[in-house]
């Protein structure tokens, strides 16, 4: 052991090294390089009445990791049925029988997308899926047209979907109508376009299995403590269409938006008006719009509810920012030795075995590193006697481990040695009080004692003297 510092009052620190293609994959994954163990063949030992201090030293992270990322949050349920849900008159009421509601179901591929190429990524699929009527992602062919009820009407190359995203608010903006004006005022053609983020069969919130609340929602907009006040909904947008209207007088068609819990077989669902943040409701109803207001887009949903007029937003918005790197803004180290001393709100404020939490601020393709001359580190205390073995694991903001795509990553440990003071537990009034009396007690008993040995001794001298005496 070498000698203490003065400066710290603390023996010598160890810095342990670790390179991950010197660990054992522990990982379900063997391609992951963020989650192993890796023995000592050196242990770390503590001399009797110390503890250890430890603390991240160095990190370097290759920023390889993608922001959307397979089994985290990729997933697209989108469901297209009637305005006002289910299969009631309009587009639903087509598609009754043969499959059911038509639905997309489908995943992004992995990748570091921005907000521009995420909205084109989702344009692509639907806008493919309105205007070919298929797709390998839908459970069904879209109608075509020319055949026998209810497949008499064709429905492809009809309705276009529209994002635009807003940079000044950092939020998108939907919309969903026919393209022409002859189908604008065909009721028949009044459709309601549903994202399954809550109540989707295979990336839904609702689920139990480890797909899980998977989906793109919290990226694009939909944080569930803004999407809805804490409770996650499912997301429509619809378009009502209305004969008396044409594309220069367009003030009776109709642009809805609201949230709620679709039912499996796509029955109405979230049309309550004033909403129920428990339940569901209609946000937006927009109407009345001029040609002018179309042209400046008033007509895509914002977030915002209702305002005095129809014209109007009113000031409850619903809709978070966009933040491609929801998951991945922070990176999350975690070992088999730090069990005691974090504590973690995303798990009730129990304690957690995080040694560090990094932020994630360099681009794609950089490092993310950590260096003794950043300054401020959280240091753990470990009581234990040796160190033989530690896991290590690398994870985003909901424990899911992070795929590095192959490469490796490098940590320093430090272990600071400190001596554990000896702990004195402070006598209570009363026992300190008897404790003085028996010492008082002991210390007269004593003398007495003495007193009497000396008696004693005087008597047996005497006894002798006087036995001599007679002789």
């Amino acid at each position: 052991m070498a000698s203490s510092f003065s400066e710290t009052s603390t023996d010598a620190s160890r810095v342990l090294f670790i390179d991950s293609r010197d660990g054992k994959n522990i990982d379900d994954n063997p391609q992951i390089t963020t989650n192993y163990s890796i023995l000592l063949e050196d242990p770390i030992l503590v001399p009797p009445h110390h503890a250890i201090l430890l603390s991240l030293h160095r990190l370097n992270v290759p920023r390889t990791f993608y922001n959307f990322q397979k089994n985290r949050n990729n997933g697209v349920e989108i469901r297209f049925e009637s305005a006002d849900g289910g299969t009631g008159a309009g587009f639903g009421a087509r598609y009754t029988t043969g499959g059911g509601l038509p639905k997309l179901t489908f995943e992004i591929n992995e990748g570091n997308y921005n907000a521009i190429s995420i909205m084109n990524k989702l344009l692509l699929i639907v806008g493919n899926y309105l205007r070919d009527g298929v797709s390998r992602f839908a459970n069904r062919n879209l109608h075509s047209g020319g055949h026998p009820a209810p497949n008499d009407i064709n429905d492809r190359g009809i309705y276009q979907f529209k994002m635009i995203y807003n940079a000044d608010t950092m939020k998108y903006e939907w919309l969903i109508q026919p393209i022409l004006e002859v189908d604008k005022r065909n009721t028949a053609r009044d459709i309601r376009m549903s994202f399954l983020w809550k109540t989707g069969s295979s990336y839904g919130s609702d689920l139990t299995s480890l797909n899980k609340d998977t989906s793109i929602r919290q990226e694009i907009g939909f944080i569930t403590n803004r999407w809805v006040n804490g409770t996650t909904f499912d997301f429509y947008t619809e378009f009502v269409g209305n004969t008396g209207a044409t594309d220069l007088a367009p003030q009776s068609w109709i642009w809805k938006s609201g949230f709620g819990s679709a039912s499996t077989d796509g029955s109405t669902w979230g049309n309550n008006s004033p909403i129920d943040t428990k339940v569901g409701g209609r946000i937006r109803n927009i109407t009345g719009l001029s040609t002018k207001n179309i042209q400046d887009n008033l007509n895509y949903f914002r977030g915002y509810d209702d305002g005095v007029v129809d014209q109007d937003t009113g000031d409850n918005n619903y809709f978070s920012c966009v933040d491609m790197n929801y998951h991945t803004s922070n990176l999350y180290i975690h070992t088999s030795i730090t069990q005691h001393s974090i504590i973690d709100s995303r798990i009730g404020c129990r304690y957690s075995n995080i040694l560090a939490c990094i932020p994630v601020n360099v681009d794609s393709g950089s490092e993310v590193v950590v260096s003794p001359s950043d300054g401020a580190e959280h240091k753990v205390m470990l009581k234990v006697r040796e160190i033989t073995d530690i896991t290590v694991t690398l994870t985003d903001l909901n424990d899911k481990v992070i795929d590095l795509n192959g490469l490796d990553w490098t940590i320093s440990l430090k272990c600071d040695f400190i001596e554990m003071p000896t702990v004195t537990v402070q006598m209570d009034k009363r026992q300190e009080i008897e404790e003085i009396q028996y010492k008082k007690f002991m210390e007269e008993y004593d003398a007495s004692a003495k007193g009497k040995i000396e008696e004693l001794k005087s008597l047996r001298k005497i006894e002798r003297s006087s036995k001599f005496s007679n002789v």
